[in-house]
């Protein structure tokens, strides 16, 4: 509504208004009609499908930017920012195995819009244990716990994180904290199932799954992480026995297969499994080569990690955007500025930071994204994997599992 609405004429907190933002002293015309693709999930399922091959990313990444910026300048417009949200944390979970920097840029990007969005803050998380700073991620899910204390999802998350650097005990805490408040939560009672029979409780995992196979019969991977225990435990019958019940629920599939060869090899099935239920990192983040200008972005991090001063001269042409480092530099002074405030140190004054670091940071307030782009990026059409018509974006696509992997790669993902 206008200010020049007879409500709110005169009243004196108009003129202190236009005095603070000129430009609410232009004369209102009306909303601002802003463009934007009809056909949004397209466009990123056909971004997803060209990121797989490596020579496309640099592209690729570039039609993701202006993507974003012309969604972004729509919700400037309109106050409308559902399109920002969901593409930025879509588009940045398909680039975060091979472009973190950009992943965690646009996550602080979506936050800034939507501040409790939970797909937004695990991108957060992510990206930053992926280029290097897990105790930042770490500050990043205790405040989304924090914010989403009833969310299973971030203490999922945050649990994994822990049990990456040994925490058992604080994981297994975090998993029984994630299954009381969220009982349907089917990841929760998996992993801590999974966490019990490493520590040696594995009566109780037994248990567990047992009461989730009847708590929750449309779960598929309680009765194949069942099968997996008693066949670790050299009790095939009882294996065989879940196997049956979970071919007879889901049919035949992939983990069937998994679970009928796990079964056939005897002696070597059950320490591969064994083998398997004692590794730590069962969902590790893709291994793939960063594209240059991300690659480039996080190289100067680890300079300024070592404590070398000073900007590195790119290669002409390395950066397809000009503030490509300026953005990681700016996302990696806010990031340290989020955890020391989370975890201040006691009888410590902070260190000041350094003067081009500040400048830097300072010019970029606000200005991350650079210039804006009127109109989508020309020639895409495609969107990786989210749907605009539902409730939440929805995972990326998955290859088809090899023959010794024993678990479903998405099953537990956000």
């Amino acid at each position: 509504m206008p200010l020049t609405n007879r409500q709110y004429r005169d009243r004196p907190f108009v003129g202190w208004l236009k005095e603070s933002e000129p430009v609410l002293r232009k004369k209102w015309t009306g909303p601002t009609s802003v463009p934007i693709p009809p056909n949004i999930p397209e466009i990123i399922k056909d971004l997803s499908k060209r990121s797989r091959l490596p020579e496309k990313r640099p592209l690729v990444l570039a039609e993701a930017e202006r993507l974003l910026i012309n969604l972004e300048h729509y919700a400037e417009a309109t106050g409308d920012a559902d399109f920002f949200v969901r593409s930025a944390c879509n588009l940045g979970k398909q680039i975060l195995p091979w472009a973190p920097d950009h992943a965690l840029a646009w996550s602080r990007d979506a936050l800034r819009w939507s501040p409790n969005n939970s797909y937004a803050w695990d991108l957060r998380g992510r990206a930053l244990n992926r280029i290097g700073h897990p105790d930042i991620a770490q500050a990043v899910y205790w405040e989304a716990v924090r914010r989403l204390p009833d969310n299973a999802v971030l203490r999922n998350q945050l649990a994994r994180l822990l049990l990456d650097q040994g925490r058992e005990a604080e994981a297994e805490a975090l998993f029984r904290e994630a299954h009381a408040r969220d009982p349907g939560d089917a990841v929760a009672r998996n992993e801590l199932a999974r966490l019990l029979t490493r520590t040696g409780h594995e009566g109780e995992a037994k248990d567990l799954l047992r009461r989730t196979l009847k708590d929750l019969p449309d779960n598929p991977i309680s009765p194949y992480l069942l099968a997996q225990y008693l066949i670790a435990l050299g009790r095939r019958e009882a294996a065989a026995a879940v196997h049956a019940h979970y071919v007879r629920t889901f049919g035949e599939d992939e983990w069937s297969t998994v679970l009928r060869r796990l079964l056939d090899a005897g002696t070597a099935g059950i320490a591969e499994v064994q083998q398997y239920l004692a590794d730590h990192d069962l969902y590790p983040e893709p291994d793939m080569e960063p594209v240059e200008s991300d690659a480039g972005a996080t190289e100067w991090e680890a300079i300024r990690e070592e404590g070398a001063r000073g900007t590195p001269h790119p290669e002409p042409g390395m950066y397809p955007f000009g503030s490509d480092i300026e953005t990681a530099e700016y996302a990696a002074v806010r990031e340290q500025d989020a955890h020391d405030a989370l975890y201040p140190e006691s009888d410590t004054r902070p260190a000041e930071s350094d003067p081009e670091t500040t400048k830097r940071a300072a010019a970029l307030e606000g200005e991350k994204r650079g210039p804006r782009c009127p109109g989508p990026a020309p020639g895409g059409s495609g969107t990786g994997d989210a749907d605009l018509s539902l409730g939440t974006p929805v995972r990326g696509v998955s290859g088809a599992p090899g023959p010794d992997r024993l678990y479903p790669p998405d099953a537990l993902r956000l």
